[in-house]
């Protein structure tokens, strides 16, 4: 029996996410990913088509063996241990083509590697922008989870493009691991990109967090403007940051 997402479950189950789901987004602390209720109804989107699903699956599992790697899941693939680059094209090349969510989603999970930067940062960018399902609450999912990508797959080389996405609003929540990214960058305009999304309440935190890593001396007086926020977490994230910042 095919799975996938780590899961022996037939697709006809796989592909069916419960209410629950739907209606959970992630959003992060560091690397724990939490799930908050932002939706407050069920979208009406259609159940997928579990053949589809299914027969989706199968080819990709026959391109992945055409490219020399014989796994029964992309779950499987992500577990192997094995630096995979050579499957990297052949994963990077069904995201647009492929439409059970589900499925969508291990595609991306698959291609959140380091050794995926140079075949499927380009192709998640274009993934991130695009429409999934036409349900939101299945779209900020999806989304969110190709941004975790981009936070492992960052390269300054596309930074333009991924500040762009940082700073676009309207995608929300699903911005923050890329915003989380732009930790890791050396370009010149990272550190006043995050000093002006600490004014974004969807992706604040990972602001703050992404400036611990950068360092620079004009956060300090934004970040101290906020440390009495009413938060918790935010308020020991910031004093976090201020103190890597006294360093």
């Amino acid at each position: 029996m095919l799975s996938f997402a780590g899961t022996t479950q037939p697709f006809s189950r796989v592909a069916r996410l419960d209410r629950a789901r739907w209606r959970a987004i992630p959003a992060v602390v560091g690397r724990n990913i939490l799930r908050k209720d932002l939706m407050t109804i069920t979208p009406s989107t259609p159940a997928p088509d579990p053949d589809e699903a299914a027969a989706q699956a199968a080819a990709i599992l026959d391109d992945l063996r055409n490219a020399g790697y014989v796994v029964a899941s992309l779950h499987d693939l992500r577990e192997s241990g094995t630096r995979y680059q050579d499957a990297v094209p052949v994963l990077a090349s069904w995201l647009p083509r492929v439409t059970d969510f589900g499925l969508h989603e291990s595609l991306l999970r698959a291609l959140t590697v380091p050794f995926a930067k140079q075949a499927a940062l380009q192709p998640v960018i274009d993934d991130f922008t695009r429409t999934y399902t036409g349900s939101e609450a299945i779209d900020i999912e999806l989304r969110w989870v190709a941004g975790n990508a981009l936070e492992v797959l960052w390269q300054d080389t596309a930074f333009d493009q991924l500040r762009d996405l940082c700073v676009a609003t309207r995608w929300g929540r699903a911005r923050q691991m890329v915003v989380l990214g732009m930790g890791k960058s050396k370009h010149l305009d990272a550190a006043d990109t995050l000093i002006g999304l600490l004014d974004d309440d969807d992706v604040r935190l990972h602001a703050v967090q992404a400036l611990r890593k950068l360092r620079p001396a004009a956060a300090r007086e934004p970040l101290a403007r906020l440390r009495d926020h009413h938060d918790g977490v935010m308020r020991k994230e910031i004093d976090k940051t201020l103190a890597k910042l006294a360093d």
